[in-house]
């Protein structure tokens, strides 16, 4: 009968590999350098949903707008209706530009980080 478990016999090999050199890996304020970039792209996803969100919000205020005019004969509310739209979505856009932006150099940031550490 054989033993349970079974007994495993290890036979390491005693050579040495040649050119053996660390692993390059971040150091503390680079790992927390890391974090704080994750971190930052996360909160960049929930700051493009909220501004989709708002200017979505003030596309129903708009739309308000509309049918109150209408409902009051206004002579031309399309208009205002347009300008307040080109207002709103200009503003998306600003907004969306600027987490690009900050995207963009958070990607220089870790892709600087990531050069120094591997030299």
């Amino acid at each position: 009968m054989l033993p349970y478990p079974p007994q495993l016999k290890h036979k390491a090999h005693k050579e040495t590999v040649a050119d053996q050199r660390p692993i390059p890996t971040p150091d503390n304020a680079e790992s927390e350098l890391l974090t704080e970039l994750r971190v930052r792209g996360t909160a960049r996803s929930m700051a493009i949903r909220l501004a989709v969100r708002e200017a979505t919000w003030a596309m129903v205020q708009l739309d308000t707008l509309l049918l109150t005019s209408e409902a009051t004969n206004d002579t031309n509310p399309g208009i205002l209706v347009i300008r307040q739209l080109e207002h709103i979505m200009a503003r998306l856009m600003c907004r969306l530009m600027e987490i690009r932006r900050e995207r963009d150099r958070d990607q220089a940031s870790e892709r600087d980080l990531w050069r120094e550490v591997t030299g």
